[in-house]
This record gives structure tokens, C-alpha cells and sequence, in this order.
């Protein structure tokens, strides 16, 4: 049985982008990251993807730090109920 090519060209293009952004201080940091991606393909349709997260702390004491993040994804941005976030 043939194995599928990854390869193969199903996809007429692909785009990607990203930005990711840090904050170091004392005593709070952040950081973060977003995402989108588009597929092109020639069997459907494109194909639109975006997410991201937010990380933040703050050291409380020099043993003891408090520690948040959010993260979001959504896989197909045509859809109105497909993301994510925790």
C-alpha cells in the first residue's frame, strides 16, 4: 500500500507569521506569543488558523512567585464556534 507523501503538492500555498514579545523586570515578567497561518489548497478551499498565549509572574518573595497564562486557538477562522482557550 503506497504511503502518503507529505511532500506532495496538495497545498498551492502556505503563509505563516508570528510575533513573540518578552518582558523581564523585578519583579514582574511577560511574555507572549501570537500566531496565524493560511493554507491554501487545491483540493478546497483556504484554510485560516490563528492563536497565541500571554504568560505573566510576579515574584511575591525570593522563594515564592505567582504565575498566570492564557492561551487561544482558533483553527479554522471562518468557523465562529472552533476556539479555544484555557
Amino acid at each position: 500500500m503506497p504511503q502518503p507523501n507529505p511532500s506532495a503538492s496538495n497545498h498551492e500555498s502556505r503563509y505563516r507569521a508570528g510575533l513573540d514579545a518578552s518582558y523581564a523586570g523585578n519583579p514582574l515578567f511577560l511574555r507572549g506569543e501570537y500566531q496565524i497561518r493560511e493554507d491554501d489548497r487545491s483540493t478546497a478551499d483556504s484554510q485560516k488558523m490563528s492563536g497565541g498565549y500571554l504568560l505573566g509572574g510576579y515574584e511575591l518573595t525570593g522563594n515564592l512567585e505567582a504565575i498566570a497564562r492564557y492561551e487561544y486557538i482558533d483553527r479554522d477562522t471562518s468557523l465562529d464556534d472552533d476556539h479555544f482557550t484555557g
